[in-house]
């Protein structure tokens, strides 16, 4: 039997964010993980610390563009017209309610046309990084939403990340067993372009590979007390790559996303937001 490769990633001194963008995508193929609610509070976390900081949404049922105060309904380009090379990405990007934080929209058009757009060159993937790397406005921090259930945009968001070189993939997982499926299988659409997006890279990368890079994995909704989330932990510290600060489970999430602010603003002192602060600090 073969053996996989190993996720062990590198680590290097790399440029402030106010000097170079880095990427991040927050992938995995099971919903209900805290993918959308990890992408708003390190966006926040980021923004209230000063830095420029642009959300791009590609699922699309696009909770994150609304959570951002943005009626998909009545949007005029999105980021399916990015992905069909109709518009360049900063002519769909949006002022969010949240201070500090743009958005690169999502709405129903960009289900109906995944298929066309993996049916372009590569698949499609390349698109989304030649379009950060050609944005005029100097964000600090990019960070990318990605849905569930689509191959496409998910390998799309984490070819992404290896636009500037740096930057990478950041996987949470929900503390159940089944989340670890889903975790298993990112990490295999990230091995799958390892060595393939050098070219690509900007002449100057500071940061030597591999590409993507994955940041590490995030637990996410955990309750420390409970057997389960700890043998889960467990069983994610076995996985050759980094694991990052756990998310434990609370009410103020969900109060967060009523409110329409991430955890970051709704409840700073709450334990999920000063774990969110640990994880955003190490980005």
């Amino acid at each position: 039997m073969n053996q996989r490769p190993k996720l062990k990633e590198v680590s290097a001194d790399i440029p402030s964010p106010k000097d170079i963008t880095r990427v991040y995508c927050v992938a995995n193929n099971k919903g209900g993980v805290g993918k959308t609610t990890s992408v708003l509070a390190l966006a926040e976390a980021k923004a209230m610390a000063g830095f420029n900081v642009l959300v791009i949404d590609l699922d699309a049922t696009a909770v994150l563009t609304v959570h951002l105060g943005i009626d998909r309904t009545e949007l005029q380009r999105d980021i399916s017209d990015v992905l069909l090379e109709i518009s360049k990405l900063s002519e769909v990007i949006i002022t969010g309610s949240i201070p500090g934080i743009d958005v690169a929209p999502s709405c129903a058009r960009l289900r109906q046309q995944e298929r066309t757009i993996s049916a372009k060159n590569f698949g499609g993937e390349l698109q989304l990084l030649l379009a950060i790397q050609s944005l005029d406005k100097h964000y600090d921090y990019i960070f990318i939403d990605t849905p569930p259930n689509s191959d496409t945009l998910v390998r799309i968001g984490v070819v992404a990340t290896a636009a500037t070189g740096v930057g990478g993939v950041i996987l949470p997982c929900q503390s159940e067993f089944y989340a670890l499926l889903g975790l298993r299988d990112i990490m295999d659409v990230v091995l799958s372009y390892r060595g393939k997006l050098d070219r690509f890279l900007p002449p100057d990368c500071p940061v030597m590979g591999p590409y993507p890079r994955i940041v590490g994995v995030l637990p996410t909704m955990a309750a420390e007390r409970q057997k389960l989330t700890r043998n889960v932990i467990a069983a994610i510290s076995k996985v050759e790559c980094p694991l990052l600060p756990t998310i434990p489970r609370s009410v103020k999430i969900g109060e967060s996303i009523a409110s329409g602010r991430s955890i970051i603003g709704y409840a700073p002192d709450a334990a999920p937001a000063r774990a969110y602060i640990q994880v955003a600090e190490v980005l």
